[in-house]
């Protein structure tokens, strides 16, 4: 396997070796690093997480494509006119938990029914969820009150949010509390959101910051992994580089890959561990054959309608310095939203038992997901594929990891996928049209209202659509090799010293937003680690 010719620095030895300082990582690092008897290295490709951006919550979307930012491309997707979207990835101490939108919603407990993983029920997970968890509503059966992790109501919401709350109810769907407790039926709700006092509250201010004390572990940022070192079947370290030195970190117990649903299976390919056939395509020696890394990525897909307000009632408004000033004073103000803050869960026909959309709302004009400014008060509602049935791939382009991977999430490669897709984007409309809503609105912003028909609205989406930033899956949790990449306790099938911690090891895609999910599977994969499992 050819690697750049760079500089090496003396080996250091770690009892645990952490590639990747996002929502799983940073969870690891803390945890782990209560034992005081072991090393811990973390190991981050991108920055230090100082910037300003980062802990005002409406400034989230001025990261993507900056230092802090993966700034991945897929692929272009045959089932949206071969587009090409861009996929924002968190590439700083947070990882995607320092620039997402902070909503705290977890999988549902049928969502880990289709996991059909021994271990990995919602009853397992809860305790974890729990742990993790300081709800400022207080501790009950669902929620906990002491962990590390904030979720708080939002501090100060726009007022027309709760006019899309009232319009949403007028189409039929049921106001609730709490999204995280067990709901039935069609639901809308504000959004419970990872802050802590009108500021972001990411993995690294929950679980990394509180413990870079400890003289056993070392964070170590601007490092890009290179590969995962292998000695016969056994993961015996990383071999990293910062700036033009070459480093390798020797880990005595484990190599725990916490990269994401891109990151991960990217790593392991260069690694010379994938398909053998796509792995001697590039350039790679095959050193452990599973054809399964890269396979089943699976993503939320979200096609967004916006219409101009009649008066300057929109999230437009913080662009006034004062609001700034308001924010760093006292933590409040517009600049305190997430952006999205209200949502809705629903069927796509009275025959579907369990919600397979969501419903997103703006109170700004968000219709390109964040890449382009909004240029006036508007709203946006998005419809949002929760339940997608196509599967894409991640596949190494070159032999080392400076090369950027291809991502094909196979958008609406799957037909029954724009089937559900279309009510969905009708429900969309509908709020947008219902009364309590649409007296503070004006024209639809390009593109207009999508018009009755499938045909119509088909089309919509294939022009419209674009991603909802949450892929899982890419090396997937199972019993057999053959289809899967980890098992239940997500060490790599037929290697020792070597797990995945993240949410490429989701076997299903879930309802929820990723965050919270990978959250509790990081507390428990840190439990096992720990009792030696």
């Amino acid at each position: 396997m050819r690697h750049p010719s760079v500089p090496h620095d003396a080996d250091d030895t770690y009892d645990y070796v952490v590639v990747g300082a996002g929502s799983a990582g940073c969870v690891l690092a803390g945890r782990l690093s209560e034992d005081r008897s072991c090393r811990v290295l973390l190991i981050e490709a991108g920055p230090k997480d100082r910037a300003l951006r980062i802990r005002v919550p409406a400034a989230y979307a001025s990261l993507f494509r900056t230092r802090y930012d993966w700034d991945y491309l897929t692929e272009p997707q045959r089932g949206l006119g071969h587009r090409v979207i861009p996929l924002a990835r968190g590439r700083v101490l947070g990882g995607t938990s320092s620039l997402n939108a902070q909503v705290y919603i977890r999988d549902r407990p049928e969502d880990f029914e289709q996991w059909n993983v021994n271990g990995w029920s919602y009853d397992d997970l809860l305790p974890f969820f729990r742990a993790g968890e300081r709800n400022s509503r207080g501790a009950d059966s669902w929620h906990g009150d002491a962990g590390p992790q904030y979720v708080e109501d939002p501090r100060d919401p726009q007022p027309i949010t709760e006019a899309f709350l009232r319009a949403a109810e007028q189409t039929g769907l049921r106001r609730v509390a709490d999204l995280n407790a067990p709901w039935p039926g069609n639901v809308v709700a504000l959004a419970q959101l990872t802050q802590h006092k009108g500021r972001r509250w990411s993995s690294a201010d929950a679980y990394l910051r509180p413990a870079l004390g400890r003289s056993n572990l070392t964070v170590t940022t601007d490092a890009l992994c290179m590969r995962v070192d292998l000695t016969g079947r056994r993961a015996t370290g990383v071999t990293y580089r910062t700036g033009t030195r070459r480093r390798r970190a020797v880990a005595r117990r484990e190599v725990v890959l916490s990269a994401g649903a891109i990151g991960t299976p990217h790593l392991l390919q260069v690694s010379g561990i994938g398909p053998p056939a796509l792995l001697r395509r590039a350039g790679v020696d095959v050193l452990h054959s599973l054809s399964a890394v890269g396979a089943h990525l699976r993503d939320h897909l979200v096609a967004t309608q916006t219409r101009r307000c009649l008066q300057p009632v929109s999230l437009y408004r913080a662009r006034n310095p004062l609001h700034l000033a308001h924010w760093l004073l006292r933590h409040r103000g517009p600049l305190t939203s997430n952006v999205g803050e209200a949502l809705a869960y629903l069927s796509s026909a009275a025959h579907v038992p369990t919600p397979d959309l969501e419903l997103f709302f703006t109170p700004i004009a968000y219709h390109s997901n964040g890449y382009e400014l909004p240029r006036g008060h508007a709203v946006s509602v998005a419809a949002v594929l929760v339940q997608p049935r196509s599967c894409g791939t991640v596949r190494l382009t070159g032999p080392d990891a400076t090369a950027p991977p291809a991502i094909d999430p196979g958008y609406l490669s799957d037909p029954a996928d724009m089937a559900t897709f279309v009510p969905g984007i009708r429900a969309a409309t509908r709020v947008l049209r219902a009364p309590m809503l649409a007296r503070h609105l004006a024209d639809w912003v390009v593109p207009s209202a999508p018009a009755e028909s499938d045909a119509d609205i088909e089309a919509f989406a294939k022009e419209r659509a674009t991603t909802m930033y949450h892929p899982v899956g890419s090396c997937r949790m199972g019993d057999d090799p053959s289809t899967s990449v980890v098992d239940a306790a997500l060490r790599v099938h037929g290697l020792t010293g070597l797990r995945v911690v993240d949410a490429s090891v989701f076997p299903h895609i879930g309802r929820g937003h990723p965050h919270a999910t990978v959250l509790a599977v990081a507390e428990r994969a840190a439990t096992q680690i720990r009792a030696g499992r």
